[in-house]
């Protein structure tokens, strides 16, 4: 029974009852692929943003980032990002969910190291670290 509960729901399930997937839906397949491993130590500078990260047992690692907050979020990640100069150019996954969309985009190893990441209130940000 709590695999299926609200599986699909009129309101509230991840599957409408239309059959279309909601958007939550889609944190199921990012879990499975990006979020299995173990959780390493993250800290968060922002009061409203908690981050977990994850290294997989193939040494992969992610980043997923949830604002709690009603209001935009912006936040720079630091630590162990120090990408060779072979990979300046490389571009990392990144999958953001919020209340309007699913997007999945990439992201320059650059700008990840030199500017923040800015996402939208009550929305998850789910960056593959490593691919």
């Amino acid at each position: 029974m709590a695999t299926s509960w609200h599986l699909k729901d009129m309101y509230y399930g991840m599957i409408d009852h239309m059959n279309n997937l909601r958007p939550a839906a889609t944190v199921f397949p990012w879990a499975i692929k990006y979020l299995t491993g173990k959780v390493m130590y993250t800290q968060s500078g922002h009061k409203f943003v908690e981050a977990m990260a994850i290294e997989q047992s193939n040494e992969l690692r992610s980043l997923l980032l949830i604002n709690k907050s009603a209001k935009p979020a912006s936040i720079r990640i630091e630590g162990a990002l120090d990408f060779p100069d072979t990979e300046s150019l490389k571009r990392l996954p990144m999958f953001s969910l919020d209340t309007n969309a699913v997007k999945s985009k990439t992201l320059a190893t650059r700008l990840l190291k030199y500017s923040s990441v800015r996402f939208n209130p009550y929305s998850l940000v789910l960056l593959g670290l490593s691919n």
